[in-house]
């Protein structure tokens, strides 16, 4: 389960799924290292939290995880050196590594075989074409549209195509409340 990050994030998923596995977000991992750089080196000339900033961007810029722990070790070795300040986001980011490694492969996403994680991944690409939603009107004509597209074409590849058993519930939906 990939999200930001948030300690609240962590224990409410623990709570309802207690055997999910936690993976950290990339993104907001980088956004952290900024909002770091902003909040708690204040006191380094601005080259110098530029330059500490790019070096803790670059940790987790690559696709092998031993790059990254030899950047880290690297990276507190320069801290022990040059004392920027970073101790405590050298120690948070070896706590969270084992959450944060899953996400620096290309698939971002694990793989399902069951129906509802193929919808969510049909309903993405869907979203993804047609440019997001606009009004709370588009949101359902569009919802709708891919709904009924779903259900036939997935009813297709399965072959169970039986028309009758599909418009036959449908006629009892009301589309346009």
């Amino acid at each position: 389960m990939h999200t930001d990050g948030l300690a609240g994030y962590i224990g409410a998923i623990v709570k309802v799924f207690c055997l999910s596995r936690h993976l950290g977000c990339l993104f907001h991992h980088q956004q952290g290292v900024s909002r770091y750089v902003r909040k708690y080196l204040g006191g380094l000339k601005q080259p110098e939290a530029e330059e500490v900033k790019k070096k803790r961007k670059q940790v987790v810029q690559t696709k092998d995880p031993r790059t990254v722990i030899r950047r880290l070790k690297r990276l507190e070795a320069d801290e022990a050196k040059h004392h920027w300040g970073i101790g405590s986001w050298l120690a948070t980011t070896w706590k969270n590594l084992d959450r944060l490694l899953p996400a620096l492969s290309g698939n971002k996403y694990a793989t399902t075989t069951n129906k509802i994680g193929r919808f969510f991944r049909t309903f993405k690409r869907f979203y993804k074409t047609r440019g997001g939603f606009h009004s709370v009107l588009s949101d359902k004509r569009k919802l709708i549209l891919f709904l009924v597209v779903y259900l036939l074409t997935q009813s297709q590849s399965f072959q169970a195509a039986n028309m009758n058993a599909h418009f036959e519930p449908a006629r009892i939906v009301h589309f346009f409340s």
